[in-house]
């Protein structure tokens, strides 16, 4: 076993080669019935992002610090994806394949859907994938009150400063048009990618929903910088690293997602996970929480 910690960070919002049996994204988004067809998509020919400025600049924060830092997905590997889909109309599922599409896009990070899943609702991702994509409901996911929309993050090796894994929950309870659906998962996997929330509501990322319907300058700023464009990471001992370290070596930070209704006296963070031997850390990143104004 490593000994390095792998750091487990969660968020709220009020929103390369193929790799073998999954599918990549191509020039467009992954459809639901190219996944139920099983058809194969080619790969995105420019995919990885070199260029050596941001498109766009503005308000920006990372999700995993760490140090003087913060850590990034390796543009270099393929991040293998399952979507737990069971409680998602197909609309939304097709929302959420459209929001990594964009997130691939804006970074040139390489997600490569491997199946569905029944698994997630514990906010763990599986051992044989890299991150997961859940739509739960109060029943099967308790920490969605009646005003969470949902939750997302990941877990990082600080002495490498890689991301291991990826996790977004979106409560479906909630999601109450296609709009809220689309900014939701952008928002989430946002999250799962590395940003944080900010104080400036022009960016998606902002902790209130103030009518948004798409990155805004900073956040695809923020995007950029955790992209392809700052380089591949060295080979190291990913693999052991991924199964390595027990759960009592995790930090978790959550944060919860409120209503409208809410937005004025639920601005507190919420702490959670011990029941999975999670611990947390004065020096833990805590996400604001995010609130929706109708």
């Amino acid at each position: 076993m490593l000994g390095a910690a792998i750091v487990s960070t969660l968020a709220a919002f009020a929103l390369a080669p193929n790799v073998t049996g999954g599918l990549s994204f191509a020039g467009a988004s992954l459809s639901v019935s190219e996944v139920n067809s099983g058809a194969a998509v080619s790969e995105l020919a420019d995919r990885r992002i070199t260029s050596p400025t941001p498109p766009a600049t503005g308000a920006h924060a990372f999700l995993y610090a760490n140090g003087p830092g913060y850590a990034r997905w390796d543009p270099c590997t393929p991040i293998k994806f399952k979507i737990n889909s069971e409680l998602a109309t197909p609309p939304q599922e097709q929302a959420a394949f459209d929001a990594i599409y964009e997130i691939e896009r804006q970074t040139g990070l390489d997600f490569a859907f491997v199946g569905r899943t029944n698994d997630g609702y514990d906010r763990t991702v599986p051992d044989d994938i890299d991150a997961i994509i859940v739509f739960g409901d109060p029943v099967t996911m308790p920490l969605f009150g009646a005003n969470v929309l949902g939750i997302g993050g990941g877990t990082f090796d600080p002495a490498t400063s890689r991301v291991t894994t990826g996790y977004v929950a979106v409560n479906t309870a909630n999601l109450i048009s296609p709009a809220v659906t689309a900014t939701t998962l952008q928002h989430e996997i946002g999250h799962l990618v590395g940003l944080a929330h900010v104080n400036d509501p022009n960016e998606l990322m902002f902790p209130q929903e103030v009518g948004n319907t798409g990155f805004g300058p900073g956040d695809e700023e923020g995007l950029w910088r955790l992209g392809a464009a700052q380089g591949c990471f060295p080979p190291s001992a990913f693999d052991a690293l991924r199964t390595g370290p027990s759960a009592s070596d995790e930090i978790t930070v959550l944060a919860t997602t409120t209503t409208a209704g809410d937005a004025h006296h639920h601005g507190h963070h919420h702490h959670g996970d011990d029941h999975h031997g999670h611990y947390h850390s004065e020096h833990d990143h805590t996400a604001l929480v995010r609130t929706r104004v109708d």
